[in-house]
């Protein structure tokens, strides 16, 4: 977990609290070597609690307001894991991904 990644996403302004509720929980995903958030859809419905629709659509809404960026998939344990970054400004101090060159 990054502190400062939860920290942004503590003070960031979100469209609802279902929203502020799923950000915070992939800050405390947030791997401050490689700046990604990869936690399995199915371990953010369990630790937010929320209905996997309202997750679902609390991510949208997350990435339409440009808090949370989806970067790819891959195969992990037994399902897909969406890849996904926070879309904290860099005077936050969060550890952006970099794209593979």
């Amino acid at each position: 977990m990054s502190l400062r990644a939860y920290e942004w996403a503590a003070r960031v302004k979100c469209p609802d609290s279902v929203c502020k509720l799923i950000l915070l929980q992939f800050a405390s995903f947030h791997n401050q070597r490689t700046g990604q958030c990869n936690p399995s859809n199915a371990a953010m419905i369990d630790r937010t609690q929320l209905d996997p629709k309202a997750f679902r659509n609390g991510v949208r809404r997350l990435e339409k307001h440009g808090l949370l960026a989806s970067i790819g998939s891959r195969k992990g344990g037994r399902a897909k894991t969406i890849m996904r970054v926070l879309c904290a400004p860099t005077e936050a101090g969060v550890i952006q991904y970099k794209l593979p060159t």
